[in-house]
């Protein structure tokens, strides 16, 4: 079990560290791609399953302005709920394992 969470550990750090990266360098289009895209390196169990990719819900000028603003809105909400999902995955997954 233990080289089981460190290689999901390794997958999903790489893909923290470029969405923090990218979040910080205030480049939140690629945080969010990268957010779902750890999002969907999650262990089933982990998922969350309505989270959808950020997308602009128009062409027009004025959303493409705020394009950046929008999808940091977008990591702001499912960051958190991301890193708690993963939480609760590997909290129940420890106890399971020492029950055994």
């Amino acid at each position: 079990m233990t080289n089981y969470y460190e290689n999901l550990d390794i997958q999903l750090n790489q893909l923290r560290f470029v969405f923090l990266n990218a979040y910080q360098s205030n480049n939140f289009l690629t945080a969010a791609v990268f957010l779902y895209t750890r999002n969907q390196a999650h262990p089933d169990e982990a998922r969350i399953d309505n989270m959808e990719p950020f997308r602009l819900h128009s062409n027009s000028p004025r959303a493409k302005g705020n394009a950046n603003a929008l999808a940091k809105m977008y990591c702001d909400k499912w960051m958190p709920l991301l890193e708690r999902a993963m939480t609760v995955f590997r909290k129940e997954n420890i106890e399971a394992y020492n029950q055994l």
